[in-house]
């Protein structure tokens, strides 16, 4: 199996699944589809915030956009936009941890958390562009 197949098939895993595999091919955290879409990006954009946390500790750059220019932040900010529930509605702490680990938000991203009437969203973020004085 190609690891692109195997890829495809990790977007699919459930947590446990994705761990394992993980573990014995960890080069997938990395990889990206024909979109330039990492697994982190799929996780952000489903709000799967176990997914995000693993993928964080595993993913050389959290910040890398895939072909089009859509950052792994904004596809988690696009997926309040579609509806997407968190589990136990933790959109704020996921983007938390997003932000606190190394995640940059992009003004695209603010943008969009204002348009969704979250202002507390375009807040964490626009705090976090902020140089600290």
């Amino acid at each position: 199996m190609t690891l692109q197949e195997k890829f495809q098939q990790a977007v699919k895993m459930d947590l446990a699944s994705l761990i394992k595999t993980l573990q014995v091919t960890p080069e997938l955290a990395q990889e990206t589809d024909d979109n330039g879409c990492s697994l982190l990006f799929f996780a952000c954009a489903r709000s799967d915030y176990e997914k995000i946390i693993v993928l964080l500790g595993d993913t050389k750059d959290p910040n890398q956009p895939n072909n089009y220019g859509v950052y792994p932040i904004e596809a988690f900010v696009n997926a309040a936009n579609a509806g997407v529930k968190t589990a136990d509605n933790y959109t704020d702490l996921i983007l938390q941890i997003l932000l606190e680990s190394g995640v940059k938000p992009t003004q695209k991203a603010i943008n969009r958390a204002v348009s969704l009437d979250r202002p507390d969203l375009a807040a964490q973020m626009t705090a976090k562009m902020q140089p600290k004085i």
